[in-house]
């Protein structure tokens, strides 16, 4: 599954980014554009998004229309039975939260979300200008790993040279020789690219996460790729910063991790 660089608009970015919801959950892109409940079996599927299969592995999806749910044979029987009749706003809000963390509190787990993602396109991409003073650097594959020496980035850097989802391009923030910020893109699979973005606190909100961000979307548009990050709902600086850079909305997930060990979810761009 390879995305055309030729045909870079919004619509062909969602088409794309439907055909790896699908690996995600092991189903068909149309599931993603019906009014309707879809509960499916979970599956390795080539393609999917490189992050862990946690086992019992349990993902919901919507992209607006209806709900995708992806799980693990023996769930799926009792979240068709908890979920008949619920329209997807019930689903994705407190009533449909509350049952589902009852299910997979069973195994152990939590519900993590619902996270907003976007994605962004060459034709819909806005730059921004830099705020005075910001000298931005840009680094590439193992030249990012320079950066790991610095903690405290974690949102945007893996901090690992033999990641399943390997950094790929770095954007590194600094005034006066500091290193304040960095935006950091890492491939979830070969072709869709997760940016995400750390800014020293006292320096949030002063447009420097923006102009990071800007700079890394460019890069990872040049080179054919497609970018997209996660916020949390309750984000709004997130939500904005996209929106103002031509970042537009494709699907809302909820997924299930283990209770003992607890991802952070609110970041920019990263699970």
């Amino acid at each position: 599954m390879f995305f055309q660089r030729s045909n870079a608009s919004k619509d062909s970015v969602k088409r794309f980014l439907m055909q790896v919801l699908a690996q995600d959950c092991n189903t068909v892109p149309q599931a993603f554009s019906t009014d309707a409940l879809i509960v499916c079996e979970a599956g390795l599927t080539p393609g999917r998004r490189r992050f862990p299969f946690r086992d019992p592995y349990f993902l919901m999806v919507t992209c607006g229309t209806g709900t995708v749910v992806s799980t693990v044979a023996p769930r799926i029987a009792v979240v068709r039975r908890m979920l008949e009749g619920l329209h997807r706003d019930e689903i994705f809000s407190g009533k449909g939260m509350h049952l589902l963390s009852e299910l997979v509190g069973l195994d152990g787990q939590f519900l993590a979300g619902p996270d907003l993602k976007f994605s962004c396109s060459q034709q819909d991409f806005t730059p921004c200008k830099p705020p005075r003073g910001l000298r931005m650097e840009v680094l590439q594959n193992s030249a990012i790993h320079q950066l790991y020496q610095t903690d405290g980035f974690r949102h945007a850097l893996r901090y690992s040279e033999h990641s399943s989802r390997p950094d790929t391009i770095a954007v590194a923030g600094y005034l006066d020789n500091d290193l304040i910020g960095v935006a950091g893109a890492c491939a979830d699979t070969d072709d869709l690219w997760q940016i995400g973005v750390d800014v020293l606190p006292g320096i949030q909100a002063k447009g420097v996460g923006k102009a990071l961000v800007s700079e890394l979307t460019q890069k990872v548009l040049k080179v054919g790729k497609i970018p997209y990050y996660s916020t949390s709902i309750a984000n709004l600086h997130s939500r904005n910063l996209a929106h103002a850079l031509g970042y537009f909305s494709v699907w809302t997930e909820i997924y299930a991790v283990a209770e003992k060990k607890l991802e952070p979810v609110t970041r920019l761009g990263r699970y």
